[in-house]
């Protein structure tokens, strides 16, 4: 189990409390807590509330380079045991969590990540919104039924996600190095999880999903609100420039509309009627109107079209060298 926190002393004693109650016996587990750049005195929170009748060791490991990236890239160093679960400071896994995560990876040695379902608790009642919403906070099913999801959904969050650890150190040996860095402190950057879940499937492993897999996200107030959703939007649409790579690359153009449909100048003009003629906030006379989701959508293109025309070239190379991967080795033409 890895617990990535930053500034967490306030909650993290809940998240350790769910772990330190799983019933996984014959499992070897571990706790490795990574704190990072914390100035709260999350670790010795951690320490202090870890019980001594647990029946899996915490070790804290610090982490000086702020980001959730750095802080999992240390926590998969540190960890001694091939499974691994990504668990938030914020969230609350069920009884059986550890046991299920080692089932269910042991009986399907083919999948290199495994996500579950997640159940929302909020600090206070969430808003009328919430619901139509609650995908975004990484809250719900990820798909209708457990199984594989590699060629549907694609990839499972960050929160709750389990991974083999061979099979990222061999892409990591091949060459794979990811380009999104996840959260950094208040920062609401985004994409880094999935990254790793489509690298690994073009690599040719699968990334599957059970609702066996439960856990809880605790939500404070302050991420209830729309400002915060719509900052969130603004992060998933950054990233998705970059996952565009992931998605293109295992479709090889076969004719002039796929060739067209993948080049950064069709893409960007897209973006443009999206974020400007589709979403327009003209439409809403510039009014923010909280659960409206055409003004998600415009914050979400609006910062997708500003990355694109960062990018440029890069956007088109990006797609090429991604192909050329010496561990991109599972594609799917057409």
């Amino acid at each position: 189990m890895l617990i990535c926190a930053h500034n967490a002393a306030p909650r993290i004693a809940r998240a350790l409390e769910h772990l330190a109650r799983q019933d996984a016996p014959g499992v070897p587990w571990e706790v490795v807590l990574v704190d990072n750049a914390s100035t709260d005195g999350t670790a010795d929170a951690a320490l202090g509330a870890w019980p001594a009748t647990a029946t899996a060791p915490l070790r804290v490991v610090s982490e000086p380079e702020l980001g959730l990236a750095a802080a999992r890239r240390r926590g998969l160093a540190e960890a001694r045991y091939e499974y691994a679960s990504f668990v938030d400071d914020d969230n609350w896994v069920a009884r059986d969590w550890v046991a299920n995560v080692h089932r269910l990876m042991q009986a399907l040695p083919e999948v290199a990540v495994l996500g579950g379902r997640v159940d929302a608790v909020t600090e206070a009642p969430p808003p009328e919104w919430f619901e139509r919403f609650q995908d975004n906070y990484a809250v719900g099913t990820q798909a209708t039924a457990a199984g594989d999801v590699t060629w549907s959904r694609g990839y499972v969050w960050g929160a709750g996600m389990n991974l083999r650890r061979s099979a990222l150190a061999r892409l990591v040996a091949a060459g794979f190095r990811p380009a999104l860095t996840g959260r950094k402190g208040r920062a609401l950057t985004a994409g880094e999880d999935g990254e790793i879940c489509l690298a690994l499937r073009l690599a040719g492993w699968k990334i599957w999903y059970d609702p066996a897999l439960r856990m809880q996200h605790f939500m404070p107030r302050g991420r209830l609100t729309w400002d915060y959703l719509k900052s969130m939007w603004r992060g998933f649409g950054r990233a998705n420039v970059v996952l565009d790579f992931y998605g293109y690359a295992p479709h090889p153009p076969n004719d002039w509309r796929s060739r067209l449909e993948q080049k950064w100048f069709w893409r960007a003009a897209l973006e443009f009627k999206y974020a400007w003629w589709d979403h327009s906030p003209v439409r809403r006379g510039f009014r923010s109107v909280p659960g409206c989701r055409s003004e998600a959508l415009f914050a979400y293109h609006r910062t997708r079209l500003g990355e694109m025309l960062r990018l440029r070239s890069a956007y088109d190379d990006g797609i090429r060298l991604l192909r050329a991967a010496p561990w991109a080795r599972m594609y799917r033409g057409g």
